[in-house]
């Protein structure tokens, strides 16, 4: 059978862990959303470990555990003595209240965990707009770590789609096919049917030459695009000799960007405030700082849009990064 073709976890990988951390997965409760590759490769393992506890969140992108506490039958876990939260963060001021000296400064959800006398483990590597929870290693990893498990190649491959994209997985050395394949479990795994898949990709490759006339420099540039930019990104990486390719994308209740990292830690630290922008928005990111990230922004209020102003002014400032970045990267 070809590498990375059977996707399922099976008990020959379980019995490849000799240093399980039982303790830990008999009393953890492990809240994880099911909501790409990663997230599914977590709930299949966990699941075939036997832990007792394991609830599976179905919010998509942008899962908060705010959002997700009044559906956790709470009175289930009585027995456990922790929780493992995977990347799904409490809310600066969600429904539990807002942060506060009280609290010591914890996130207010988080921080009533604690209070009922449970650990807590967080498992993440993002940065949300109101905290930063970057980490070198994917929540995969992390998990894996935590409770003992021995990762195999393919849990591996797709931790690292997860936390270094294409890139990463050429540094793997793997093929053509091989990143496509662990590429389609993840798009898969978002919830997309295998028609849509293949239908965007198709869409991808056929928008290139029209938006080649629109590129900046090393730039793609999105205004209003019906292509999708997951799998633009994608097309233009598996063609890039790097793996990497810079996309940044408009629409009137967002922004987006995929490729340096320089560009995206310049985005995550603008004050959008200077836009017009309500407190409360979105700028938030994730990705691999040796190479390829992405960023988003979204404003705080159903009334406000991005202005063509504030889109002029992205476009300058990101365009002048990646140029600063190349000329860095050639010495002169």
């Amino acid at each position: 059978m070809p590498r990375f073709e059977n996707f399922s976890v099976v008990a020959e990988d379980l019995n490849r862990c000799k240093a399980l951390r039982k303790d830990r997965l008999s009393e953890t409760l492990f809240i994880i959303p099911c909501n790409d590759g990663e997230a599914k490769r977590a709930c299949d393992i966990i699941k075939i470990t036997g832990a007792p506890y394991l609830y599976i969140s179905k919010q998509k992108w942008g899962a908060t555990l705010d959002k997700e506490w009044d559906r956790i039958p709470w009175d289930q876990y009585k027995n456990i003595k922790s929780v493992c939260i995977f990347e799904m963060p409490g809310l600066e001021k969600g429904m539990l209240g807002a942060m506060n000296s009280g609290l010591e400064g914890q996130i207010p959800a988080e921080a009533e965990l604690l209070s009922r006398g449970l650990e807590v483990k967080i498992i993440d590597h993002h940065t949300y707009g109101w905290v930063d929870r970057y980490d070198s290693l994917s929540s995969l990893e992390q998990l894996c770590a935590w409770i003992g498990w021995d990762m195999s190649d393919l849990d591996i491959a797709i931790a690292v789609n997860d936390r270094s994209y294409i890139p990463g997985l050429r540094r793997m050395g793997l093929s053509q096919n091989e990143i496509r394949s662990i590429r389609r479990y993840d798009l898969l795994a978002q919830g997309n049917s295998a028609n849509y898949i293949e239908r965007q990709i198709s869409m991808a490759r056929q928008a290139k030459s029209r938006l080649q006339i629109l590129k900046r420099g090393d730039l793609w540039i999105l205004e209003d695009e019906k292509v999708n930019r997951v799998y633009l990104l994608q097309e233009l990486a598996l063609e890039s000799p790097s793996g990497i390719a810079h996309i940044l994308e408009y629409k009137r209740t967002k922004l987006g960007f995929s490729g340096s990292p320089a560009v995206v830690n310049v985005l995550l630290n603008l004050d959008f405030g200077e836009f017009g922008f309500k407190p409360g928005y979105a700028n938030y990111g994730g990705g691999d700082e040796t190479g390829s990230k992405f960023w988003g922004f979204k404003p705080a209020g159903k009334d406000e849009f991005v202005s063509i102003d504030c889109w002029g002014a992205i476009i300058k400032l990101v365009s002048s990064v990646l140029q600063g970045a190349k000329i860095g990267e050639n010495g002169s």
